[in-house]
């Protein structure tokens, strides 16, 4: 017994320096995700790359500059013996059609706005990724915590019986399962441990830290409320969501793009100028330099094609956007239905624990102490009301942790941190 309580006090002491390396906030863990999540960090090189796009959407083709040679005998290869041999420079612009760079200008602007919700939108979800391994990794802390707590009465009960035996009040069979329970305990904290292990990984990997990096926090849990109703939060959904935001956006340039499309039976021009340069002839006879102007039409004379059906595939995908609108909104109503009614359902868990269930629990464990010592109850009993005492109070730290991941979840389906309030400090004493 003596080897087995040296192994569990090892063990605590490891759990102990795992967790004191550093204090890790979690404003300051979300400050990180987002200075160092590569993902997000890609997001925002790209929105720079999506704004130097704007200025080449609108700006004209690039001109054509040409350099010939006119009419030059093959037989000498002179050019002072024809009139019309030349040497030409040209230069070529092209034009669409008035409205045409307008639009591709408008829908450049609207790629940049949409890069920008995207990273909005990454970053909604990178915070709610980081909060939710974070109170993952708070539940398991407290869990230990609390855990640990119940090992010191489970050392109380193992000395009551060992006395009760000692003065043959009790039974060898009653210490023997008081060690057994204890036992399980210590097992729980070691599964405890496993699991602790996978989520630091998990939540290294969003801050794109090395895999062993410590993680700890002696921040505390907090039970907040939600001050909006379900009416206002979907309706702030539909303002602030990045998702729905860019679902309308989309529509907006696939609207740009029909009208393009329409524009286009209208044909594009292309504007020249050139110079010609001649030589004296060789029989003295004086050549004029040449300018020339010209003008060309693109005719769209493949309409039925061409245009009507680039036309006709604009429209559908107008069709198609507002359909995969209205699917990303009933979306979004429904994460916010569900968060909100898990953390209404929560709240009310919360409160049943708090208020009744685990004081009426530690009563009842404490009254079976003392009943126990006068031979009242038996110890089968008493093991009882512990477990009890510590199932309720390991899934009292879970409702307050889900219920923090619920709210994650609910500020990140309406795009928007919400007003709440802290109803309560929840962390747990520790020396209780």
């Amino acid at each position: 017994m003596f080897k087995k309580s040296v192994i569990f006090t090892i063990l605590i002491l490891v759990i102990r320096m795992t967790v004191s390396s550093a204090n890790d906030n979690l404003n300051l863990l979300i400050k990180e995700a987002l200075s160092n999540n590569p993902e997000y960090r890609a997001a925002s090189l790209q929105l720079e790359a999506t704004k130097a796009v704007v200025h080449q959407a609108g700006a004209l083709p690039d001109p054509n500059l040409g350099v010939a040679v006119l009419n030059l005998p093959v037989d000498n290869y002179r050019f002072d013996q024809e009139p019309m041999t030349g040497k030409r420079l040209s230069l070529m612009q092209k034009i669409p059609f008035p409205g045409k760079l307008g639009l591709r200008k408008k829908n450049a602007h609207i790629d940049v706005a949409i890069a920008k919700e995207r990273i909005v939108d990454l970053k909604n979800n990178l915070m709610r990724r980081v909060k939710t391994a974070y109170f993952d990794l708070l539940l398991i802390d407290r869990s230990i915590e609390i855990i640990e707590r119940n090992s010191s009465l489970a050392d109380q009960i193992i000395e009551v019986a060992e006395s009760k035996y000692a003065i043959g009040e009790g039974i060898r069979q009653d210490v023997l399962k008081a060690y057994i329970e204890r036992s399980k305990i210590q097992e729980r904290i070691i599964s405890f441990v496993q699991n602790r292990e996978k989520t630091v990984f998990m939540l290294n990997r969003l801050l794109n830290r090395e895999s062993a990096s410590l993680i700890q926090d002696e921040a505390e849990i907090h039970h907040v409320d939600i001050e909006i109703g379900l009416g206002e939060l979907k309706e702030q959904g539909l303002s602030h969501n990045p998702r729905l935001k860019i679902a309308r956006m989309l529509i907006d340039q696939a609207h740009n793009r029909y009208n393009l499309a329409k524009l286009n039976y209208a044909p594009d021009f292309s504007l020249g100028v050139a110079y010609t340069q001649r030589e004296d002839l060789a029989s003295g006879l004086r050549m004029d330099d040449f300018l020339s102007f010209e003008l060309n039409i693109r005719l769209p004379i493949y309409f039925l094609k061409k245009q009507s059906k680039k036309v006709q595939e604009s429209r559908l995908n107008i069709e198609s956007f507002w359909e995969k609108y209205e699917s990303i909104k009933n979306q979004m109503n429904f994460e916010i239905e569900y968060a909100y009614s898990e953390i209404t359902k929560i709240n009310s868990m919360i409160e049943l624990y708090e208020s009744e269930i685990i004081p009426r629990a530690r009563q009842s464990l404490n009254s079976s102490i003392g009943a126990y010592r006068v031979n009242k109850i038996d110890f089968l009993t008493l093991i009882d009301n512990q477990m009890t005492l510590l199932n309720y109070e390991l899934e009292f730290i879970r409702l307050v942790t889900e219920h923090a991941k619920e709210v994650a979840r609910l500020e990140a389906a309406v795009g928007k941190r919400l007003n709440s309030k802290y109803i309560e400090n929840r962390k747990e004493e520790r020396n209780e």
